[in-house]
């Protein structure tokens, strides 16, 4: 027996119970006040989020996003930490109030080099993705319609645990990355497990890494041989030369012209090694000196690999093909 607001009281009745429609028993019992009744919580009442801070311990076991996503616990709570990692932080009040006009974001989703997962934020973890000081401060920007989330990584704490048969992923603490920490690609290696690195994300890759698969086109080629396809790679680069601006057609006025654009030789300053590339690229007038690379340094988004494998090219000690695309800058 529950009862409820208003003075109702709600039955909860077993298949073999008896119900009794009309005699003494049925008089005296609908003659009964709910309201001076004795009664005993048998169960709480579960609330998503609560009380997950409690449960924190003082040491957590480093992970990552695409670990995180395949991770099953069954018996204790477990404490996770997650590094440089990115959350996407909704800005809508109905994404981010329970009913009870709690503070609780549910499935948000969480990415970092390895992948995606998503995760449940509790309400002393949401200020943070928001650049905010404490609750009241999140409510009164989104009442003035100034909320905005931050756009840096973090490093987050939570807890990992089941609930009735589901692992839950929960958010507790939220603090932004130190720009003067080192990154540790082994210890990053260690964490991601048995796990594999999945395509949604952005992967910053030395050109050594990206390969032309038969299968899966451009892709990045990962420590353990597999292959992440990969719709657009960043490359970090300094040209050696002067571009060259080329038209590719000569009768039509210079305004209207499309150029090829070549940067041969450049310097890929993610590779251990020194490991000269040649980048072509296509543009119009207007984008020409935004796509001159000639002697800095710039982020280039690949959207293409030339026949061949990049890796394979220079461990054979050759200038292995590179992307034809479009220069950003």
């Amino acid at each position: 027996m529950r009862r409820c607001n208003g003075g109702e009281v709600k039955v909860n009745i077993w298949p073999g119970s008896h119900i009794s429609t009309s005699g003494a028993q049925a008089q005296s019992l609908t003659s009964l006040d709910a309201t001076t009744l004795p009664t005993q919580v048998l169960t709480a009442t579960f609330t998503p989020g609560k009380d997950v801070a409690s449960m924190m311990e003082p040491e957590a076991h480093p992970t990552c996003a695409a670990a995180l996503a395949d991770a099953v616990v069954k018996e204790r709570a477990l404490t996770f930490q997650i590094n440089r990692c990115l959350i996407d932080a909704p800005l809508q009040e109905e994404l981010m109030y329970t009913q009870d006009n709690r503070l609780f974001i549910k499935s948000c989703h969480l990415r970092d080099i390895t992948g995606g997962v998503d995760v449940d934020v509790v309400s002393a973890a949401v200020p943070a993705l928001y650049g905010c000081a404490d609750e009241q401060q999140v409510r009164a920007n989104l009442d003035a319609q100034s909320l905005t989330s931050v756009k840096v990584r973090v490093n987050v704490r939570g807890v990992l645990r089941d609930e009735g048969g589901w692992t839950k992923r929960y958010i507790v603490k939220v603090e932004p990355t130190s720009l003067e920490a080192l990154v540790s690609p082994t210890a990053l290696r260690q964490s991601l497990g048995l796990s594999e690195v999945v395509g949604d994300v952005v992967i910053p890759a030395p050109a050594s890494r990206i390969v032309d698969s038969p299968l899966l086109g451009m892709a990045v080629s990962h420590d353990d041989g597999k292959l992440v396809a990969a719709h657009r790679v960043l490359l970090l680069v300094r040209g050696t030369e002067e571009t060259q601006c080329d038209p590719i057609s000569g009768d039509k006025p210079l305004q209207e012209q499309t150029f090829k654009v070549t940067s041969k030789s450049v310097s890929c300053l993610l590779n251990n090694l020194p490991l000269p590339v040649d980048l072509v690229g296509y543009c119009d007038f207007k984008k020409m000196m935004a796509c001159r690379l000639d002697k800095e340094a710039a982020l280039i988004l690949a959207s293409a690999v030339a026949p061949g494998s990049a890796s394979t090219s220079a461990a054979e000690g050759a200038r292995p093909p590179m992307p034809r695309s479009q220069l950003n800058t």
